[in-house]
């Protein structure tokens, strides 16, 4: 009898029957981010914002399962107000956290990773995308060849892609969720360590990248409990910004510092240190 059979299987799986002739190959490529907000809207039965769609594309990364968690835990929040054809935000857009369906598939993933677990979460703390340069120092408890070998269990594990070959090799997350995932896993304290490394490490052996980027040592610092240095590096952030005339942007990251402000002691340094980030222009 003709019979048709249809197996689907993640990409780390191993098959022996793709070299016969009778079997056919497809790979299910991610959506585009255009189906990506048709498919949010579909399962809404209305339009979304277009900051909702812009959110769920930019942490979906087109994968429908992901797609439809997202879209349910906005649903379940009070962040909509429904009308007839569409729905509209009650008031700013919170980041959107990951859905617990989705945080205990890619927490299972991780766990079965073992050693490579903990380069996967240094690699998260460094951001979506990191250098083999940036990781060998930040995970400098590991011999260079475990990390390596760490590093090539995650790009086989397709948790990872890399362009190139170590010392030379930049690695970047598959899913801006799992390095969520990643991060989420961390324990408070180790979270804060990592982060401090990560400063310490950016400041002393990338200065350049600490010029260019003020705003990634600001959130470096922040997660590690540096309130004051982050305070500095959100002054300079919010700076370069207005110099460059992107005045949302710079109104942000003066405003974040300036939060953080908020939280240090109440000090004759601590007010002089507001100044830091205190705006000297107005919005038009």
């Amino acid at each position: 009898m003709p019979v048709l059979l249809l197996i689907t299987y993640r990409p780390e799986f191993a098959c022996v029957w793709t070299g016969h002739a009778h079997a056919t190959t497809l790979l299910l490529n991610r959506l585009a981010h255009r189906q990506v907000a048709a498919m949010a809207d579909r399962i809404t039965g209305k339009r979304l914002p277009r900051e909702v769609h812009h959110q769920i594309i930019e942490h979906s990364d087109g994968v429908p399962l992901f797609v439809e968690e997202l879209v349910k835990t906005v649903l379940e929040s009070d962040l909509l107000c429904e009308l007839d054809d569409e729905y509209l935000l009650r008031g700013p857009l919170p980041a959107l956290a990951i859905p617990n369906s989705v945080q205990s598939l890619l927490v299972a993933r991780l766990d079965r990773l073992g050693t490579a677990r903990e380069v996967a979460q240094a690699g998260a703390a460094l951001g979506r995308e990191f250098s083999y340069e940036a990781i060998h120092a930040v995970a400098d408890w590991l011999p260079e060849q475990q990390l390596q070998q760490a590093l090539q269990i995650l790009v086989q594990s397709e948790l990872l892609y890399c362009r190139g070959k170590p010392p030379e090799a930049s690695y970047f997350f598959k899913h801006a969720l799992l390095q969520d995932a990643a991060h989420e896993t961390l324990p408070r304290s180790k979270r804060c360590e990592l982060h401090a490394r990560i400063a310490a490490v950016l400041e002393e052996r990338f200065p350049e990248l600490a010029d260019q980027q003020p705003g990634l040592l600001a959130r470096h610092h922040t997660e590690a409990g540096s309130i004051e240095k982050a305070v500095i590096y959100c002054g300079k952030a919010g700076r370069q910004s207005a110099a460059r005339s992107a005045m949302l942007e710079a109104e942000a990251q003066l405003r974040r510092g300036l939060r953080l402000i908020s939280n240090l002691p109440d000090t004759p340094s601590a007010s002089g240190r507001s100044s830091i980030c205190k705006p000297h222009w107005r919005r038009r």
